[in-house]
């Protein structure tokens, strides 16, 4: 059995579902997760790499997982559209701030100025062998 997760694009920080794509309900699982209400999946737009994952991909995201206070790879809306970067809190900020790379760039950014969407769970390499 398949599970259709809503493929998005946000735009002014709105969610815009622009498809969707199926995965198996075992992959899910295997990922440790059951309720497909909670995933959405979004496009890489930048060119460079994080984690393996290059433009066209498509990355699976917990919308319910924003906890900064681990390293990670999440889905940020930068109110034009979503972007991916490694994400984790300035240490002694209380989490207030958060060191963001994306596309090679390093910055620090109030939690809250650039929205999180979700924790990336898992990615889909377009075009290339797996």
């Amino acid at each position: 059995m398949a599970n259709a997760i809503p493929l998005i694009d946000k735009i002014d920080g709105k969610e815009r579902v622009v498809t969707s794509i199926v995965l198996p309900r075992d992959a899910l699982q295997r990922i440790g997760l059951t309720g497909e209400e909670k995933l959405r999946a979004v496009t890489v737009f930048y060119d460079d790499e994080i984690e393996g994952m290059k433009a066209g991909d498509i990355v699976v995201v917990n919308t319910e997982d924003k906890d900064i206070r681990g390293k990670g790879t999440f889905v940020l809306d930068n109110h034009d559209r979503t972007a991916i970067g490694e994400v984790q809190a300035v240490p002694g900020s209380h989490d207030k701030m958060m060191l963001v790379k994306i596309g090679g760039n390093d910055f620090e950014v109030p939690v809250g100025r650039l929205p999180i969407v979700g924790r990336v769970v898992s990615s889909v390499l377009v075009g290339r062998p797996h």
